[in-house]
């Protein structure tokens, strides 16, 4: 299975390239709307689970049926920094089977490939967790789409204290870093009424909102 990679709205995305061109369009287009009309009603830290609500709520009704949601808490400990990449790849791990968590792990490779280079406009790395942090709340979100069309994505977001290196950051101790998972099924037909209001609100956008990173191939 060949799968293209993206940062889409600031969400890394690996997308089966057997979808067809219109589909893979819809998408992207779907992602980015969700992604950034929450960011537009709750930017920075304020309110993170109406965010994901608004998030949910964006994306159901651009024709995505969400299903298997999945919410919990870990403890952040004092004085232990995270890698940006393994915090987001460890829930990965965790929360998606095996082939996908492989490709998940390609894309987080390939995005810290283009950040290096410098090729990640920053506004795309708003929830990437790609360099060093410049806010006291971080969230990162990662997904796959196959070739039925299913959608998984998982995230996790905490409150940071201040970097700690390249990468890395230090967590407030005493507080949760969230992690979240769910699954969801696109259905183009039901996007259709609503796909060129979608197309013009995101070409009022000062900036792209989809870069590709790079290709993944892999057994299936």
């Amino acid at each position: 299975m060949t799968y293209s990679l993206y940062v889409n709205a600031g969400v890394v995305l690996a997308v089966s390239q057997a979808l067809s061109p219109a589909i893979k369009k819809d998408v992207l287009d779907t992602v980015a709307f969700a992604t950034l009309a929450a960011d537009e009603d709750f930017p920075g830290e304020l309110n993170d689970e109406q965010w994901f609500d608004t998030h949910s709520d964006m994306l159901t009704a651009c024709g995505w049926s969400l299903f298997a949601q999945e919410m919990d808490q870990v403890p952040t400990v004092e004085g232990q920094s995270l890698s940006a990449r393994a915090a987001i790849g460890q829930v990965a791990e965790l929360r998606l089977p095996g082939h996908q968590t492989a490709v998940i792990s390609a894309a987080l490779e390939a995005l810290a490939s283009v950040s290096r280079r410098g090729e990640l406009p920053e506004r795309l790395g708003q929830h990437s967790l790609v360099s060093d942090a410049q806010t006291s709340w971080l969230r990162a979100m990662v997904g796959i789409v196959e070739d039925n069309g299913i959608l998984s994505i998982v995230s996790v977001s905490f409150n940071t204290r201040e970097q700690a290196g390249k990468g890395r950051v230090l967590p407030v101790s005493g507080r949760h870093a969230t992690r979240r998972a769910y699954a969801a099924r696109f259905n183009q037909d039901q996007f259709e009424a609503f796909r060129q209001d979608t197309i013009e609100w995101l070409a009022q956008e000062p900036q792209p909102a989809c870069i590709e990173i790079g290709v993944f191939s892999g057994p299936m």
